[in-house]
This record gives structure tokens, sequence and C-alpha cells, in this order.
């Protein structure tokens, strides 16, 4: 089925329409002036998105501000995929038009580059910063230490050791608080 274009931009099936990389330059860089308020936790996209589409139409092209949400979302999804391909070691580079572009905006966003991450090996840690010590774990800003017991490959654990594992450190913290307990009554006599 072909498609025939409108000199609006809009196909003739309302729900297909095209972009072109002027159009979508355009787009890069309206999000670029209003990403601060885009990017804010309260801020209500809606309004943003229909200027992005006035703004738009004030230049001719006639995107609905839901088309120009969408194909950010779009653009923003190449970009992730493209970034998350480049970083993997021994990968062939990947290259694409905007993506200096949208590095420009995305690249400290946490959605792209978060502060930190969680690993089951090896804990919390910071990604961010100039000394990023990716072996330190760290839980509630402080440091927590490795163990150093090592699980085998072979080794497997069934429900029955969790639920072991969790009644001896439940029985642990009752030693303790009942220590604690007595220690401050001794203080009070």
């Amino acid at each position: 089925m072909s498609l025939e274009y409108k000199e609006n931009n809009f196909a003739t099936d309302a729900s297909k329409y095209h972009w072109d990389s002027k159009q979508t330059k355009l787009l890069i860089e309206e999000v670029r002036s209003k990403w601060k308020n885009l990017s804010e936790k309260n801020c209500i996209s809606k309004r943003i998105w229909k200027e992005i589409a006035a703004s738009f139409a004030q230049k001719g092209y006639s995107f609905s501000d839901e088309q120009c949400l969408n194909k950010w979302k779009n653009l923003k999804k190449k970009y992730k995929d493209i970034k998350i391909h480049n970083d993997t070691t021994g990968a062939n580079r990947q290259n694409w038009i905007h993506f200096e572009e949208m590095d420009n905006i995305l690249k400290s966003s946490p959605e792209v580059n978060p502060s930190s991450l969680g690993s089951s090996t090896k804990g919390f840690y910071y990604t961010i910063g100039d000394n990023v010590d990716k072996n330190q774990n760290v839980c509630c800003g402080g440091s927590m230490p490795k163990s150093n017991r090592k699980r085998t490959a072979c080794e497997t654990i069934t429900l029955k050791d969790i639920y072991n594992q969790r009644e001896r450190h439940h029985s642990e913290n009752m030693q303790l608080r009942e220590k604690i307990i007595k220690l401050l009554e001794s203080k009070e006599n």
C-alpha cells in the first residue's frame, strides 16, 4: 500500500507520518531548548509538547504534540540501543546521523547514565564522578565489605537454605537486641 503525502506532511492515513532528517533535527533542537523543563519531575510535559508542536506549525510543519512525543521516544530508544551496543566490548561501532545531538542532550540523563548501579556480585556502586571504584560496595552511603565466600557454579540454593539463613539472621539480631537492652538497663541502674 503506498501512501500519498499532502503538502502539510500528513499522510492520507492519519496514523502514518514521515519525518525527514531536517524535521528530526528541528525536533531535537526544540527538545534541547526545553530539556530543562522536560527533565523536571513535576513538569507537565503535555504542555511542553504542545509548545513544540506549535513551534513546528509556525515553521510550516503539521505535526501534533503526540506525534512529536512519539518521535522523541523513538529517537531516545535508538540512541540508547546504539549507546549500549557501542559500550559493549568487542562490538563493531554503530553510527547514526543524530547520535551526537542526542548524546549532548541525554548523556547526563539518569535513565541513560544512572548515577549508581546495583549488582548481585558487586553490590551498589556509584557510576559518576572521577574517583569511581566499581569494586567498592556502597549501601546507604557507607562501605559494605565484600564476602570472601564465592559460590561455585554447581552449588544450588534451595528455598529451605534461604529460610534457614533468614532464621539464623533473625536469631542473631534478637540476641544483639537483648544485649543492647541489658546494657541500657545496667546504665540506668
